[in-house]
C-alpha cells in the first residue's frame, strides 16, 4: 500500500496585536506570528508581508515580526499589516500549495521625553512631571 500525501488544508495564523514604543530601534523583534496548518508535515508554512508599509518585515521561515524603521506616535499610532502563509512540501505534486492570511496590529507608544509644546504660545518647554514646574527654552 501506497500513500499519496494530499494538501486538504490552508494554514491559517491568529490575529495579534503588538504594542512597541515609538522610541524603539530598528531591527528589533516585535513578537511572531503564529501559524498553523493540518496537512503534514505540519506547518511546512513560508511567511510574507501582503503590501503595508516598509516599516516591518517578517522572517520568512520563522514568522519573526521585525521593526526596520523609526516610528512616530505623533504621525501614525497604528498600522495593520496582512500576513500571507503559503504551505509547501504537503502534496505529491509540489506546485500545489495553500494559502491563507491574518491581520496583525501595531500600536505605537507615546514615548514622552519631558518635552511639550505650549498651544498657545507655540513656545517649548520642558515639564518637571514631579513638581509640575516649567522651564521655557
Amino acid at each position: 500500500m501506497m500513500v499519496t500525501p494530499v494538501n486538504e488544508f490552508s494554514p491559517a495564523c491568529v490575529p495579534r496585536t503588538f504594542r512597541v514604543q515609538e522610541d524603539t530601534g530598528p531591527h528589533t523583534l516585535l513578537g511572531s506570528i503564529v501559524g498553523t496548518d493540518m496537512d503534514y508535515p505540519r506547518n511546512s508554512l513560508e511567511y510574507y508581508i501582503s503590501g503595508g508599509p516598509s516599516t516591518f518585515a517578517v522572517d520568512r521561515l520563522s514568522g519573526e515580526l521585525h521593526l526596520l524603521g523609526p516610528l512616530d506616535y505623533e504621525q501614525q499610532r497604528l498600522y495593520k499589516i496582512t500576513i500571507l502563509l503559503i504551505d509547501h512540501s504537503q502534496d505529491w505534486d509540489l506546485n500545489s500549495h495553500r494559502s491563507g492570511s491574518c491581520t496583525i496590529t501595531i500600536e505605537v507608544e507615546q514615548h514622552f521625553d519631558g518635552r511639550a509644546q505650549d498651544v498657545c504660545m507655540g513656545r517649548d518647554y520642558l515639564f518637571n512631571t514631579l513638581t509640575g514646574a516649567r522651564r521655557w527654552l
